[in-house]
């Protein structure tokens, strides 16, 4: 008998071991204590192995004990942004997918204080974010809400959709409307967060362009159909400070994948072919700038400079337009497609086969560069490389002049910030950097590039490729911080 009871007295303090164990381990995955080398990478986000939201801090990573990743069928549905100059991150958790609706509650958390819940139960694709931290969404129940250095206001009932225009006033949708011509089109109106003004039925709010303070509505949208090609068009309402400047009929809709606009296009639907006008829009009107044109695109990361292609005397004819007006153009025949031409700080540059060139004063200049492959813009710079498949080289163009050449890089994932280079190299995934001077900093090897990283000078945050575990390295040394990661947050 005394066995059992000794037995049981064993159990009893194994199991009480065990919990305060178990405890104990609970408590110590929340906080990973460590000091890092002064940066200003400091402080940043991920999304733990845990699917948990960590903040990474130079002494030490602290779980915000909230969870934002979520597995949905194939999917991983997350929300979370890191406005770094107001040390504010905003997040979306207890995500669930509802007849079809994403469903979530949204969060914030200002530097070290608490977190705290900003709405419950909102749909997650209607949620916007302005730089400042203003947001709008529309909750399960279709009510619509502008929030704003901390209140939230109460706009609307029965609301669709809404888009912010600039800083100050947005443009919702309502989800009842009326058909008109065999098109369904519902009220839209503009607003603040202290009035609302009826502007006009619509199909949708198409897009809005902070930049310009401009919003594009459509209705009538449809298909031409020419020969064997094809576009999506509709009649396109230019909105700005409280009203509806001017319509232009047939805009083609692929343009507005991206906001910023100061060009589009319309299609000639009269024509046996497809063709197209090109109209200046960021005005008070619309202004025709070219017609009968075979196509254009933006070639400018800032999106303000355009190039086109005509066709006079069955001659192929490029025309650049930029911001001020200014038209260029050049023969650079068929076999240089706008898909090859770049803008890059005032200058203009061409790849024509593997031979890298300028155009200035309307002609082509001679060969700058030969056995160019490939050519990414970074806006300060254009990143051009060496050979179609890795090993990699790399060269840093600016101001027609290469001044910065890196070799043996295996992935066309690169970073340009700063006049410094991030890139890996070797077959272990080897991130490095190279600065201004060319000297190359080698931080860390076998980086998980899936996961990728995030830099500020000579600071590298990655995550490892065998055990996803966060490490942060200098020049000077590697950190590993312990946490294992899937994601860095996207910083704004």
């Amino acid at each position: 008998m005394k066995v059992y009871k000794i037995f049981a007295l064993l159990l009893i303090f194994l199991l009480l071991f065990s919990g305060c164990r178990n405890d104990n381990q609970t408590q110590q995955a929340q906080v990973y204590s460590f000091t890092a080398e002064q940066s200003n990478i400091f402080p940043f986000y991920c999304i733990g192995e845990d699917d948990m939201l960590w903040r990474i801090e130079r002494h030490g990573a602290y779980s915000l004990k909230k969870k934002v990743n979520y597995v949905s069928g194939s999917n991983e549905l997350n929300f979370v942004r890191y406005l770094k100059e107001k040390d504010t991150v905003i997040f979306a958790t207890n995500i669930l997918v509802e007849n079809g609706q994403t469903i979530a509650d949204i969060c914030q958390k200002n530097g070290q204080e608490q977190v705290k819940t900003i709405a419950e139960k909102i749909k997650l694709e209607s949620l916007r974010l302005q730089n400042n931290g203003d947001m709008l969404f529309v909750d399960e129940k279709d009510t619509l809400f502008f929030r704003r250095d901390g209140i939230v206001i109460k706009i609307e009932e029965g609301v669709a959709q809404s888009e912010f225009v600039n800083e100050e006033t947005f443009l919702f949708r309502l989800k009842k409307g009326k058909e008109v011509d065999g098109e369904y089109l519902y009220p839209i109106y503009s607003a603040t967060g202290d009035y609302r003004n009826y502007m006009m039925d619509g199909l949708d709010i198409l897009a809005t362009d902070s930049v310009n303070g401009k919003a594009y509505i459509i209705k009538n949208k449809h298909t031409v159909q020419k020969r064997t090609a094809s576009c999506q068009v509709a009649t396109l309402f230019v909105y700005a400070d409280g009203e509806i400047l001017f319509e232009l009929p047939s805009v083609v809709l692929s343009q507005f994948e991206q906001n910023k606009h100061i060009f589009v296009l319309t299609c000639n639907e009269n024509e046996p072919t497809l063709t197209y006008d090109l109209y200046r829009i960021d005005s008070s009107e619309a202004v025709l700038k070219a017609k009968n044109i075979i196509w254009g695109k933006y070639i400018s990361i800032n999106r303000d400079v355009f190039a086109y292609e005509t066709m006079e005397n069955n001659i192929v004819k490029t025309n650049i337009i930029d911001y001020t007006d200014n038209l260029m153009a050049f023969l650079l025949g068929e076999s240089c497609s706008l898909e090859n031409i770049y803008y890059c700080k005032g200058n203009i540059y061409i790849l024509e086969g593997n031979k890298f060139r300028a155009l200035e004063n309307g002609k082509v200049s001679d060969v700058l560069l030969t056995d160019i492959d490939a050519v990414q813009n970074a806006d300060t710079a254009l990143i051009l490389f060496k050979r179609k498949t890795p090993p990699y080289e790399v060269l840093i163009f600016k101001d027609k002049m290469n001044v910065q050449t890196v070799g043996n890089i295996q992935s066309n994932n690169v970073l340009y910030n700063y006049s410094n280079l991030y890139y890996y190299i070797g077959e272990n995934n080897d991130l490095c950097m190279s600065d201004a001077n060319g000297k190359v900093t080698a931080f860390i090897s076998n980086v998980d590039k899936q996961i990728g990283f995030i830099a500020y000078d000579d600071t590298v945050a990655v995550a490892k490729y065998d055990d996803k575990t966060l490490h942060i390295a200098t020049p000077w040394g590697i950190l590993n911080a312990s946490l294992k990661i899937k994601k860095f947050v996207q910083e704004v």
